[in-house]
């Protein structure tokens, strides 16, 4: 089954899902207990939302989106310790990361630049350094503009390098559009 998202952090932790030894809780109420028993009551409100109090609320009071923001949230921090093992493994062992995306996307660089409106799909192996560094940025719960500038970065990297030739130096891709990001490890 592939999830499809918009947001690069959203991707790589439902690829971490794909990894998990247990999983979380299976209703919204205890996925809700949690995490406000990993990240305290205001943080949680904060993250859903919400006005406190919200301890006990029952399945009739959470609306559709809050369920959906419950979901992400869980899926962001359960076994963060063995995610963070994983990737540090995965990068370890050069093993093959894959990003599959659909964007519109400019780059600058020593022949040129370009900022193609059309939308293009690209599934290139992102260098270890590359993931290293997405990997690092999302266990400091790093913002989507951090994680796209990276991405682009390694898009950069693994595709644009390999196009401009041996003495390109540097090749700048700024995702300007993301249709839609998936990662598979």
């Amino acid at each position: 089954m592939s999830v499809l998202t918009q947001s690069i952090g959203e991707a790589l932790d439902i690829a971490d899902q794909r990894h998990w030894t247990k999983n979380p809780p299976r209703s919204h109420t205890d996925r809700l207990d949690y995490l406000t028993a990993q990240l305290g009551t205001h943080q949680v409100a904060a993250r859903l939302q919400l006005q406190e109090p919200f301890a006990g609320a029952g399945p009739s009071s959470l609306t559709d989106e809050t369920c959906r923001v419950i979901d992400r949230e869980v899926r962001r921090i359960w076994q963060f310790t063995e995610r963070q093992a994983l990737h540090d493994t995965l990068v370890r062992n050069n093993a093959q990361i894959i990003v599959r995306f659909r964007a519109r996307f400019g780059f600058s660089a020593a022949r040129g630049s370009s900022n193609d409106r059309r939308l293009r799909f690209l599934a290139p192996q992102l260098l270890p350094q590359h993931a290293a560094d997405l990997f690092a940025a999302r266990h400091r719960d790093a913002g989507e503009t951090e994680l796209r500038r990276i991405l682009g970065d390694a898009i950069g990297a693994a595709y644009f390098f390999r196009r401009l030739g041996p003495r390109q130096t540097q090749a700048a891709a700024a995702i300007t559009d993301l249709d839609f990001v998936e990662f598979r490890y």
